[in-house]
Formats: structure tokens, sequence, C-alpha cells
């Protein structure tokens, strides 16, 4: 199960609950998603999602959004691939917001590239929560982007242009995606099953929802309403949260779908990663520990 965070995020913060005063702080693919699915090997992707030091559409630009994809699918291949080109486990992706649509480059790069084949091959699931896959009828996918940029700094007047710009862009994202979708589900035996969560709570600041209900959903696939904002909709308690459990009810789902196996394994935990907070980590069933040379940091719990 690999974890793929969105803007402003991190491979932790985005799935972390932090109570306000007292309480403990639930980082949920570590402390509980190992113990409702253990034959899982749980993996967080993080990438360099930083909106405030280098400027808000230099991160979601077109190359930037394919190139957060190309780096998903070399970690992966790293990872997950054996040395005779196969993986041994089914993978099933939980994207927040924009980091659903690094996800969809990512499988469309996978499909594509040789190198890269059996990363879409492998792929039996995916979770998109919150993420923007068409513009919205009253502002369209620019109004979308508005939104997200409004949540981490103030919007700024001169970067509308930028804005319908990389609308267009994610617009194409979305319709080559459903073609790879409809490819899969007919040229090869195994579809790939897709959920799509939509938030419920409007955003405070804002008094609105980040990502409208229409543009969270995709036409064709199950969709999960989730009672929180669009950041708080990753975020829970504990096992018994509700929003979790609607989450771990579909990838329950689909991993006994896919037919895999509990493994006794190393529960050794990872971090590697581009720059202290964008990271990958491993949690849960694993087979893989130790050291490898992605990236700068490195942390072992």
């Amino acid at each position: 199960i690999v974890f793929v965070h969105g803007l402003t995020g991190n491979r932790r913060s985005t799935w972390t609950y932090r109570p306000g005063v007292s309480g403990e702080e639930c980082f949920w693919p570590r402390d509980i998603l190992p113990k409702d699915i253990p034959e899982a090997r749980i993996m967080t992707w993080g990438y360099d999602a930083d909106v405030l030091g280098k400027g808000f559409f230099q991160t979601v630009s077109g190359n930037n959004s394919h190139q957060h994809a190309k780096g998903l699918c070399a970690d992966l291949e790293r990872f997950l691939i054996a040395p005779n080109g196969t993986i041994l486990r089914p993978i099933v992706f939980v994207c927040h917001s924009l980091g659903g649509l690094s996800c969809k480059e990512a499988l469309m790069h996978s499909q594509d590239a040789q190198r890269f084949n059996q990363i879409s091959a492998s792929t039996c699931g995916i979770l998109f929560m919150g993420t923007p896959h068409r513009g919205a009828p009253s502002a369209g996918m620019a109004g979308i982007l508005v939104n997200l940029a409004s949540t981490v700094k103030d919007g700024n007047p001169k970067i509308l242009d930028d804005l319908k710009e990389q609308g267009i862009h994610l617009e194409d994202i979305r319709k080559r995606f459903e073609l790879y979708l409809a490819y899969r589900e007919q040229q090869t035996s195994d579809s790939i099953q897709v959920a799509c969560c939509y938030e419920e709570k409007k955003y405070a600041l804002l008094n609105k929802k980040i990502v409208p209900d229409t543009s969270a959903i995709l036409d064709r696939y199950p969709t999960i309403g989730i009672l929180a904002d669009h950041s708080g909709m990753t975020k829970y308690e504990g096992r018994n949260d509700n929003n979790y459990q609607k989450v771990l009810h579909e990838l329950k789902k689909w991993v006994k779908d896919s037919a895999v196996k509990p493994r006794t394994e190393s529960s050794s935990v990872t971090h590697q990663g581009h720059n202290k907070e964008g990271a990958t980590a491993f949690y849960g069933s694993q087979s893989f520990s130790g050291k490898t040379n992605i990236g700068k940091d490195y942390l072992k719990h």
C-alpha cells in the first residue's frame, strides 16, 4: 500500500492526527493500519511539495508533476521490483489531493516505459482522497487550484493566467487517465479498482470545500463521503474513527481480491527521501531492510 501526499504535505504530517490539548497522535499508516491489514507492506512516499519557498506554480506546473511521477516510478522500481524484473506483491495507492495527479501520471508513465511496466501491471487499486479530477462548474480547475493555494498563502492576482494554463494541463491528465483505465479494463484480465473520497465539511477559513464533490469523483467509480474538511479527511483518531473505517473497508476489500497471503517478515522502519520531510518510509510486513543511496536523509526507527 503506497501513500502519496498532496500540496504542502509530507510523508508523515498528511496522515497524522494531532489532538488539540491532550491525547496521543495517530500516524495511521504506521500505528493502526498494520494491525488491520497485517499482510500489507506499507510505504509512505514523499517528495518536495514546498509551495512557499519556491512558489506555488513551480510546484504544480506540468513539468514538475511529471517529474514527481517519474520519481515515484523510480523509487517504486528500486524498492519493489525484484532482480528478475517482477514485483512480488500487488500495489494499492492511497493519494491525497494533488498527489493523485502524480499517481495518475506515474501509472501512465509506467505503462509506456518498458523499465517500469511492472508497476502499472501490478497496480490493483487506487483510493483518491480529495483529488481534483476536473474543474468545478463555477470556476473550473483554475478555481480549485486557487482554493488549494489559499490554504497556505493569500491568493496572488498576478498568477491567475498561470492558473488557467495549469487547469488545462490537469484536465488533460484526467482524460488520458480515463483512457488508461479503460485500456486496463478491456485489454487485460485485471482492471484497476478505483474509489474516490470527497470532503463533506467546508474549509473553515474559506467557508467552502477546497475540492467540490463534482471534481473529487470519477464517473463510473464508487464514491465515499468523509466527514472532514480537505486537510482532515486523511487524519484519524484511531481504529474506531468512522472515517478510518470507511477507508479501511475499501482497502481490505482490494487486498482480499488481490489474494495476497500474509507473510512473516522484518518490520524495521526505513526512511529515504529528497529532503527532511519528503521521504519514503516502510511500515508493517516488509521484505526490505537496510540503507540505500536514495536521497540525502536517512532515518531508522
